[in-house]
């Protein structure tokens, strides 16, 4: 895209800088709290559950929601804000029943876990299968990114794919789970700053949210357009549901938690992460919807995109913020794609070498040796990352929402039901693990084959584009809860008594599951070394945003920026005035003693 299709100024272009500046320094920064492998792939499972917790938010955020999903918001308005709620309502339920207990497994990666309840072919079946289908989405979410960085510097989209890409990898080869989750938590701040400003400016805009919705085009309010059949609509809403239930509440997005300091640590993060998104879900759907309203023909505005309604939110700070806001929101895109991706690569590493590299090639590496050889899987892993989203965004007319949604539903369900299961069921065969996502995949075949399209010629039965993706949707999630669940179910009637040593890896499996883990009695270093650190880059990130106001005069420049940076100013200052002191924020550093 030319460089002049965007009303793009020097300030926003040293505000993306600086924000990059800033995410490099946090690597540097945590890197010496990089001693072993445990340090390295889960912060040493010493995390404050403020840190969990906006990792676990920003993590499932994504620069994807800033697209694909403000694209389905520019198009239908609030049928997108179900996604957020769903997403809102599985935390609350993981605070509930399962973020204690994943932290209470005392393992490095989920994989090990996996093979304490199902044996070590199941762990090297999951691990292989999973390095294979955990590249995608991080390439998604890196595409998503590029396709507006490249918009704004007007750079070609395959340069910066690699150079976006490369910044990633390389905070993340550097700081290792510390500087993941360190920029997890700066990345989170900064979304939610904007998304508060960003919602009030689309309020203010419009006189109120009542005009925002009367004069929001689409042909129905609720269900958005194209629904022609309401019950659809309401199919789709229940698989959404299921698809971020499960999305949630699996071993494989335990990782968060499993770094946290306890287990009543790990149930706050899990409810902090719920409460940011039950925040998002009420004001972050205003701009594109008001990019909808003013902006109905961006076509024209972005010619070289693909799917130009996912240029909805861009549009909307585009045209309608002060000067800087739009190297802000660059800044917080690449934040969320960061999160994304470079959770993957840390998990995917930290699965690689303790679940190959040591127990197959190196049983007796030392923690050094293991250290660097997560480094180097972590640049592999990058390279094959940035080659995928190169791959992808030479595809013409893909839509990343619906690319995004559908890679979840036919390959991420049968990986993860064997390990949702495992909390349920504890009296299965071994092989009902892997033959379970086998038979998955069979599944996940026949639900692309007999899809809603198939569905419409056989009946013939007229549905719309919108109605026929959303049946996509609906028939793999029934197609997986009917077929590959019952296949589960199934293999129950062949349990046999397991081998004695395996048993006993089962049982400790269950104890560790049912045991709570309990930090020592008060304030350590390390809880303040957490707080200082990320409190004084928030309030320096903050300082440098407040000063965007002199950047120029137009209206509601004060406003916007003071109101960004001051939120910024107010969390970093709060957490490094916690750090000079022994007390508890609100409590939940005090657990009692324990064994870890």
């Amino acid at each position: 895209m030319p460089h002049g299709c965007l009303k793009v100024h020097t300030i926003d272009l040293i505000t993306i800088a600086t924000y990059f500046a800033f995410m490099l320094a946090l690597g540097f920064l945590f890197r010496k709290q990089v001693t072993d492998v445990s340090e390295y792939f889960r912060g040493g499972g010493k995390l404050l559950w403020w840190m969990s917790g906006t990792s676990a938010f920003i993590t499932t955020f994504s620069a994807w929601t800033f697209t694909g999903a403000a694209g389905k918001a520019y198009e239908d308005g609030f049928p997108v804000v179900i996604i957020f709620v769903a997403n809102s309502l599985s935390y609350f339920l993981c605070a509930r029943f399962l973020a204690a207990r994943f932290r209470q497994l005392r393992v490095d990666s989920p994989l090990e876990a996996y093979k304490k309840r199902y044996g070590r072919i199941n762990e090297q079946f999951n691990l292989w299968i999973y390095f294979v289908a955990s590249l995608l989405p991080g390439g998604i979410t890196l595409v998503a990114v590029s396709v507006f960085i490249s918009a704004i510097l007007g750079w070609d989209l395959q340069l910066t794919i690699v150079a976006t890409g490369t910044a990633v990898l390389v905070i993340t080869m550097t700081g290792g789970a510390w500087a993941v989750i360190a920029s997890d938590y700066m990345q989170a701040m900064l979304i939610v700053a904007i998304t508060l400003v960003a919602g009030w400016q689309a309020i203010s805009i419009m006189g109120g949210i009542m005009p925002i919705i009367e004069q929001f085009p689409a042909e129905n309010i609720v269900t958005g357009n194209g629904v022609n059949h309401s019950f659809i609509f309401v199919l789709w809403v229940l698989a959404t549901l299921v698809q971020r239930l499960h999305d949630v509440n699996n071993l494989d997005a335990s990782i968060r938690f499993i770094a946290a300091k306890d287990s009543q640590h790990s149930k706050k993060a899990a409810l902090f992460a719920g409460c940011l998104f039950a925040f998002a879900s009420l004001i972050w759907f205003l701009p594109p919807m008001v990019s909808a309203i003013k902006f109905p023909d961006l076509a024209s505005m972005y010619p070289t995109l693909n799917n130009p309604s996912e240029a909805a939110y861009l549009a909307f700070v585009d045209n309608l913020m002060p000067v800087g806001m739009l190297g802000l929101l660059v800044a917080a895109m690449f934040a969320a794609t960061m999160s994304s991706m470079d959770s993957a690569l840390n998990g995917g590493a930290g699965r690689l070498i303790k679940c190959a590299y040591k127990p197959l090639l190196r049983p007796r590496a030392s923690d050094r040796e293991l250290l660097v050889a997560g480094r180097f899987a972590t640049l592999v892993l990058g390279i094959l990352q940035i080659y995928i989203a190169v791959v992808i965004s030479r595809i013409e007319g893909v839509s990343l929402f619906n690319l995004m949604l559908g890679f979840l539903g036919l390959f991420g369900l049968p990986l993860i039901i064997p390990g949702i299961m495992s909390f349920l069921i504890r009296r299965t065969p071994d092989w009902s693990a892997w033959s379970t996502v086998a038979f998955g995949f069979f599944v996940s075949w026949l639900a692309i084959r007999f899809n809603g399209q198939w569905l419409s010629d056989v009946l013939d039965w007229p549905l719309t584009a919108r109605e026929a993706g959303d049946m996509n949707l609906v028939i793999t999630y029934a197609a997986h809860l009917t077929l590959t669940l019952g296949w589960f179910l199934l293999t129950l009637l062949f349990y046999k008594p397991l081998s004695a040593h395996r048993q006993q890896e089962v049982d400790n499996y269950y104890r560790d599951f049912d045991t709570p883990l309990v930090s020592p009695e008060g304030v350590d270093d390390n809880d303040n070394m957490q707080r200082r650190r990320l409190g004084m880059m928030t309030a320096a990130f903050g300082a440098l945003t407040c000063l965007l106001v002199l950047a120029g005069s137009e209206a509601g420049r004060v406003w916007v920026f003071l109101g960004c940076g001051g939120f910024l100013l107010t969390v970093g200052g709060l957490l490094v005035y916690f750090s000079r002191t022994r007390t508890t924020v609100f409590g939940l550093e005090a657990q009692g003693s324990g064994d870890l």
